[in-house]
């Protein structure tokens, strides 16, 4: 009878969580945005504000872009309040079938949590482990 071989699949790294502040600042092009309830973006008022850095790559025009999510229960209430336009996909009918689409698309999706930001307004907790999470 053959044997069954067994393997045992690699061990894969464990996710890193790097968490720190985003400062969002009035009158600076240091802010801290999300993408709204109907595609459009929408920057969160002036503040510091507790994120987990999710992911990173450089821009050659702007350099390093974030995308993390909020935290803090308040700092997601301050999103969504922010992120919800008070339109309805529905609303953005008469600019065509591809933009009703785009919209619909973008109200299913909203996440009051996901948030962008620019890597200079980033202070992380643990300034070693900066980076995107491996």
């Amino acid at each position: 009878m053959p044997t069954k071989k067994t393997t045992t699949a690699p061990q894969q790294p464990s996710r890193k969580l790097v968490t720190g502040i985003v400062r969002s600042r009035l009158g600076t092009t240091s802010r801290l945005s999300i993408l709204n309830d109907v595609g459009g973006t929408a920057e969160l008022p002036t503040g510091n504000y507790r994120v987990r850095l999710l992911t990173s790559w450089y821009d050659y025009e702007t350099g390093t872009r974030c995308i993390g999510e909020l935290i803090d229960l308040k700092d997601i209430a301050t999103a969504l309040e922010v992120g919800t336009t008070g339109y309805t996909p529905e609303d953005y009918r008469k600019y065509g079938e591809e933009h009703l689409e785009r919209t619909f698309k973008a109200a299913h999706e909203f996440d009051p949590g996901r948030v962008y930001f620019h890597e200079d307004d980033f202070i992380p907790d643990a300034p070693a482990s900066y980076g995107t999470p491996s």
